[in-house]
């Protein structure tokens, strides 16, 4: 009988251990987004619903210094019904900067969507959904 609890009580320990290990790496999970907001350098991170995740691409030539980047473009990637983002548009920084920012300017389309550059900065334009941005916003 003896011998009988002590196996209990270290199958106990071992479930209790593996427990804690298998709820810390779902809080782990959990903390790639705070309040809401996605935490991949998406622009959009405010919409972790948004069918979309739009990213303004940056070269790093100076890997000790993440403020160095070159911007080289805006990658914005459909979500796909795994979570997996495919890639739908993109325009490079020298798309960007021959395009007129006094007209509305087409720097992508495909699939019904589109990235477009006007006076008031960018937009995304799906069937389903719409966000603008100012160059300069927070991860662009």
């Amino acid at each position: 009988m003896r011998k009988l609890n002590k196996t209990a009580l270290v199958l106990a320990l071992i479930a209790i251990l593996t427990m804690g290990v298998i709820g810390v790496q779902a809080e782990d999970d959990e903390s790639a987004m705070d309040d809401g907001r996605v935490s991949d350098g998406r622009v959009n991170y405010e919409d972790p619903a948004a069918p979309v995740a739009i990213y303004c691409v940056f070269e790093y030539t100076n890997p000790s210094d993440p403020n160095q980047g070159i911007f080289t473009g805006i990658d914005v990637l459909q979500i796909n019904s795994e979570g997996q983002g495919e890639g739908l548009l993109y325009a490079s920084a020298d798309d960007i900067a021959a395009a007129d920012p006094l007209e509305t300017t087409a720097l992508a389309e495909n699939a019904g969507a589109g990235l477009y550059l006007n006076s008031d900065g960018y937009s995304v334009i799906t069937p389903t959904y719409s966000f603008s941005w100012q160059p300069g916003a927070i991860n662009c």
